[in-house]
């Protein structure tokens, strides 16, 4: 049995030392625990640019959307997204934009394509390395007035 802060040999190095011994990946690849995107995570994995297409990509998503499963999701004008699940658990996330892929990404798996986006919706978001978007991961759609929607928010200036 390991001791705390050891990780198996067949651990990656980033993972080591940790004090989640045994990680067959780091956390940043799985999507879950400080990594993944969260804000105050693991290191930004794209820009967060302040003019340009990434932007106007970002301020197309911004406000609120709904998910499939009776989430909520709120992008800020900062690149964040504050996820709110059915139960009300609430996770804050940070956004970034990938030149390469043009593209926003939502930590290393997920991206929407800005030549997709627009202020109504929906936004498709796709595995990164689906290039073809042969199969759409996940949907959000515009909240309605009742949610703090388009109605019932302040168009962005």
């Amino acid at each position: 049995m390991r001791g705390r802060g050891q990780a198996s040999a067949s651990a990656p190095e980033s993972a080591k030392g940790r004090g989640r011994g045994g990680a067959s990946a780091p956390e940043s690849a799985k999507g879950r625990g400080r990594g993944g995107g969260y804000v105050g995570g693991a290191p930004k994995l794209g820009s967060q640019p302040a003019t340009g297409v990434g932007t106007a990509a970002v301020m197309k998503l911004l406000g609120t959307w709904d998910g499939s499963q009776g989430e909520t999701y709120e992008v800020g004008k900062d690149w964040s997204c504050l996820k709110k699940d059915a139960a009300g658990s609430a996770r804050k996330y940070q956004l970034a934009w990938s030149a390469d892929k043009a593209a926003i990404l939502w930590g290393e798996r997920f991206c929407v394509y800005a030549s997709d986006l627009t202020s109504e919706g929906p936004a498709q978001w796709y595995r990164c390395e689906d290039r073809q978007k042969a199969r759409c991961a996940f949907t959000w759609r515009r909240a309605g007035p009742e949610d703090g929607g388009p109605a019932a928010r302040p168009a962005p200036s």
